[in-house]
């Protein structure tokens, strides 16, 4: 999961959204210049990108990160036309209401914030398989399935966040 700002003038709840992102997702969310994002060629990653820029400026930047296979969302006060996006379902708007630019940073962390309990909800229903685990471990072939079911969401990138490699490793060995 990244954060990217660039140099409109909202940007700098980049730093507020992220501290709300590393809350509720249990890990630190680095946040990056959007130019430097596209450098580093960053791939199949969550990405949210804040800006006050007109669409017309930046849909070749967000068409490169969309090519890369991340799911962009963009928290911003101008439209972006979709027709002009290689990839629209890897690509959602929070479109905030417009202000001076001096005011934008209000509705862009409450919508950062509300986008942040959104993605935690998500990210805490991922706990259901380990309920299941649990609950048939005296099962073994229910819980072989639960194991199967785990193994896949694992190989999908649903635990990317939140758990490390090391945790899975160690798993594994107890099974």
């Amino acid at each position: 999961w990244y954060l990217l700002q660039d140099r409109s003038y909202n940007s700098v709840c980049v730093s507020e959204i992220r501290i709300k992102y590393s809350e509720n997702c249990y890990q630190s969310v680095p946040y990056l210049n959007l130019t430097d994002a596209i450098d580093y060629e960053i791939e199949k990653s969550f990405i949210t990108l804040i800006t006050n820029c007109s669409s017309n400026e930046k849909i070749r930047q967000i068409n490169k990160i969309l090519y890369k296979k991340n799911f962009l969302v963009v928290i911003s006060p101008n439209e972006i036309d979709r027709n002009n996006l290689i990839n629209k379902n890897n690509f959602y708007q929070i479109k905030i209401p417009k202000t001076d630019d001096h005011f934008s940073i209000i509705p862009t962390i409450v919508a950062g914030q509300f986008l942040s309990m959104y993605l935690a909800i998500n990210l805490d229903k991922r706990k259901e398989i380990f309920e299941d685990l649990a609950n048939n471990i005296n099962n073994s072939q229910k819980f072989i399935e639960k194991w199967s079911i785990l193994k896949k969401q694992v190989n999908k990138g649903s635990y990317n966040q939140g758990f490390s490699q090391l945790d899975f490793t160690r798993l594994n060995l107890l099974f």
